[in-house]
């Protein structure tokens, strides 16, 4: 008998959508695996670069020797439903590589289990006659592929007729909000994302009311959603702004609070205080994390006289530090003594506390 080329049995997204895994009949020889363009070789120029199915320097490694990995890079176009074609250039052969080579095409399906998208709506939840009004949608894992938005009024016609028609991420109605055509009355606002796998996500839904009476609205500083390291401080300022409308200004209350949807909490006592700077020392928040906040200013004493604002802060992951014991010397080997190589001092720089030095306890 003689040996059959690899063929491809599946191919699909992972459930981040992120990288796409080929799995082929047999062990093969890795053909490529670890090779600078590899994915070039593997599926060919009309495939690797900008504008095309697999984007601009796309990552192609084994993860075993039946195993493909792709990793799409740079404004890829590639979706559920698209042909990809290993060429038989590239000299994929089974693990001895002795059959021929493999020239598979195949269809890259959409995930097993996809993971639905989960959205962030920051709006204000009042604004007064006199203000504009705008609402930010975002993802809470932001994606580099494309999102398309929805959006709807649940309860008002003459609203619902721009928010179905707006397709974007961001509502802007002018001072006088024209298309909230009531006062005092609340709006229902729902948003949904859909990524380019065809995933949709549950609908996040705002409430928020046009106040007959001047309220302010706020503003950030540095603007949401905020990136930072748990290592470092962070400092988030609040400002007032205030409407054409006449007003009072001179008695101001701040209040720091998570909002009720925060994916994680910020602990309560970095929230205790009555002024617009939030302070949170390094160390404080846990990496990985999404916190919605909500500052709520109330002018004076009167309840009626009080606006509220989200703001989202992300704490993302450092790289792991890797550490192999010996420093910068070179140990020789010989057939007399064991080589003995040590990784104990490698650590995750977000663990808390880190690991102690190597030959300490």
């Amino acid at each position: 008998t003689f040996p059959r080329a690899p063929a491809v049995v599946q191919a699909r997204f992972d459930s981040s959508g992120s990288r796409i895994e080929i799995l082929f009949d047999q062990d093969t020889n890795r053909a490529q695996d670890g090779a600078t363009g590899a994915c070039a070789v593997l599926f060919g120029a009309s495939a690797v670069g900008a504008g095309t199915l697999l984007g601009e320097g796309p990552l192609c490694s084994w993860d075993s020797a039946r195993l493909l990995f792709v990793n799409p890079e740079n404004a890829p176009s590639i979706v559920p439903g698209d042909t990809l074609t290993v060429l038989a250039s590239a000299g994929l052969r089974d693990s001895a590589g002795v059959s021929p080579a493999a020239v598979a095409s195949f269809t890259v399906q959409e995930p097993a289990a996809p993971v639905k998208p989960q959205v962030l709506l920051d709006a204000p939840p009042s604004f007064d006659l006199c203000s504009s009004f705008e609402a930010k949608a975002s993802l809470v894992i932001p994606s580099p592929r494309p999102v398309t938005w929805s959006w709807r009024a649940l309860n008002d016609a003459t609203l619902n007729a721009p928010l179905v028609a707006l397709g974007g991420a961001t509502f802007f109605s002018a001072s006088g909000t024209q298309e909230f055509t009531t006062l005092d009355k609340e709006y229902l606002i729902g948003v949904t994302a859909t990524d380019f796998m065809g995933t949709r996500s549950q609908e996040t839904l705002l409430n928020t009311v046009k106040r007959g009476r001047p309220s302010p609205a706020l503003q950030f500083v540095p603007t949401a959603p905020f990136a930072t390291y748990r290592n470092q401080d962070i400092e988030i300022t609040g400002a007032a702004v205030f409407s054409s409308c006449p007003v009072d200004t001179s008695d101001l209350v701040f209040s720091w609070t998570m909002a009720s949807s925060s994916p994680a909490q910020v602990p309560s006592q970095y929230l205790n205080t009555i002024f617009p700077k939030l302070l949170i020392p390094a160390g404080a928040l846990e990496a990985g994390k999404t916190f919605l906040l909500t500052l709520t200013i109330r002018m004076g004493t009167d309840d009626s006289m009080t606006t509220s604002s989200n703001y989202a802060l992300q704490t993302l992951f450092r790289p792991l530090t890797a550490l192999i014991n010996g420093g910068a010397s070179a140990v020789l080997g010989s057939s007399q003594s064991a080589l003995v190589l040590s990784g104990a001092a490698s650590r995750d720089p977000d663990s808390d506390p880190p690991p102690p030095p190597p030959g300490l306890s």
